[in-house]
C-alpha cells in the first residue's frame, strides 16, 4: 500500500497528459491542474489535479481519483490501472501485492450546485428614470453611446438625493424582478491630474466610482454581488451569450450580453450554465500585464470562465483593443471583435504544445 502511495506521488502527470492529448492549465511550475477531452461524454472539460489525485468532468459530472482516471484513458480495469501506475515507479520493493491495496473510491456522479431563488428588493428611494433634465447623468450615458431607447429599455435611472445623488443606477433583474442594482458616479476626477493629485482629490471629495446596496438589517435576506448577473433575464433565452464586465459593456454589446458586475463566482458560473446557451463568448477588458505575469489578471479570469462553461456549450474568448473596453466601442465594433473570438478548445490545445 505504501508502494502505491509512493508511485502515485512520483507519477509523471505531464507525460500522461501528453499521451492522452491533455494540456496543462497554467505554465506555472506550481500548477498541477491538467485538462482533457472526456472519453465518456466527448466534452473537453475534464480537469485533473495530479497533486490532489482527483479529477472531475464538468460536462458529464463524473469524478474519481488518479487510478480511475488511468482506468478511463487506458481502457483497463482497476488492477491494470494500478499496475500501470506502479510500472512507472522506480525504486519500490518486490513485495507488493494487489491484495494489500485498500479499496479505492469508485467513479461517482455529483449533483449540480443548488441555487436559491433570489429575493426581490424594493426600488431605491428618490431614484427616477434619466431624462434630459438630469444634465450630468444624461450627458454621461449619452456620452457612452447609450440611446434614449436603451435608457428606457434597461430602466437606467439617477439618484435625486442622499447617498445616490447624481449616481446613475443600473437595475439588475433576475427571477422576474429587481434583485440588485449597481450605481456609477456621473462624474470623474478632473482630467489632466497626476496620479497623486487624483488620489488627493478622491480623498478630499470622498469620491466612490461605484456604489452597491447597503447590507440589510439582520434576518433580512438580500442578494449579494457574488450572486447577481446584469441583464440575465433578458439574455436567458439567447442562443449566443456574451459575458462582459459591467452594465455599460453589456448594453453596448447588445441584449444577448450579460455583465458579471465584478468577480466571477461559482454561483454565477452555475447560473450561466443554466442559460443553456448554444455558445458562450467571454469578452472582458484586455487589462495590463504586470511585471512577472505571464498573462493579465483579466485574461486569467476570462480563461477560467471559458473553461468552466466549455463542455456545456462551446466557449470562446474575445478581446477588445488595447486601452479600450466594450463600453467604449460601438455595437458594430464589438460585434467585429466577437466574430474574431478564439474557441477555448483551441486555446487549450495550444497550451499542450508548451514544454
Amino acid at each position: 500500500m505504501d508502494e502505491l502511495r509512493r508511485a502515485l506521488v512520483q507519477f509523471d502527470a505531464k507525460a500522461f497528459a501528453r499521451r492522452h492529448a491533455g494540456w496543462k492549465e497554467s505554465r506555472s511550475e506550481q500548477s498541477h491542474e491538467y485538462l482533457f477531452y472526456c472519453p465518456l461524454c466527448k466534452g473537453h472539460n475534464l480537469r485533473w489535479n495530479s497533486a490532489k489525485g482527483a479529477w472531475i468532468c464538468w460536462n458529464c459530472r463524473t469524478t474519481g481519483d488518479t487510478i480511475t482516471l488511468v482506468q478511463l484513458f487506458e481502457r483497463t480495469d482497476r488492477e491494470g490501472a494500478i499496475l500501470y501506475v506502479l510500472d512507472g515507479y522506480v525504486g519500490g520493493d518486490a513485495n507488493f501485492s494487489l491484495s494489500d491495496i485498500a479499496t479505492l473510491p469508485d467513479v461517482t456522479r455529483i449533483e449540480r450546485k443548488k441555487l436559491k431563488r433570489l429575493p426581490l428588493m424594493p426600488w431605491p428611494p428618490m431614484v427616477m428614470r434619466i431624462g434630459q433634465q438630469h444634465a450630468d447623468a444624461y450627458a454621461y450615458v449619452r456620452g457612452r453611446g447609450i440611446t434614449d431607447a436603451q435608457i428606457d429599455e434597461y430602466q437606467i435611472s439617477v439618484g435625486m438625493m442622499g447617498r445616490l445623488k447624481n449616481y446613475i443606477v443600473f437595475p439588475v433583474f433576475m427571477d422576474g424582478g429587481l434583485v440588485y442594482w449597481q450605481a456609477r458616479a456621473s462624474w470623474n476626477p478632473p482630467e489632466g491630474y497626476s496620479d497623486e493629485m487624483k488620489r488627493q482629490w478622491i480623498k478630499l471629495h470622498h469620491y466612490r466610482k461605484n456604489l452597491n446596496p447597503i447590507n440589510p438589517p439582520p434576518g433580512i435576506r438580500q442578494a449579494t454581488a457574488g450572486e447577481v448577473i446584469y441583464n440575465y433575464d433578458r439574455a436567458f433565452h439567447e442562443p449566443h451569450v456574451v459575458i462582459v464586465e459591467g452594465p455599460v459593456d453589456a448594453i453596448k454589446v447588445g441584449p444577448h450580453a450579460v455583465a458579471l458586475l465584478g468577480k466571477g463566482t461559482d454561483i454565477k458560473i452555475e447560473r450561466l450554465r443554466r442559460m443553456r446557451a448554444q455558445r458562450y463568448t467571454v469578452y472582458l477588458d484586455r487589462g495590463v500585464l504586470k511585471p512577472g505575469q505571464v498573462m493579465t489578471e483579466e485574461r486569467e479570469k476570462a480563461e477560467w470562465i471559458a473553461r468552466e462553461l466549455d463542455g456545456f456549450a462551446p466557449a470562446y474568448i474575445a478581446t477588445p483593443p488595447a486601452d479600450l473596453d466594450p463600453g467604449a466601442l460601438t455595437t458594430e465594433q464589438n460585434a467585429r471583435f466577437i466574430e474574431m473570438a478564439e474557441p477555448f478548445s483551441e486555446i487549450g490545445l495550444k497550451s499542450a504544445l508548451i514544454p
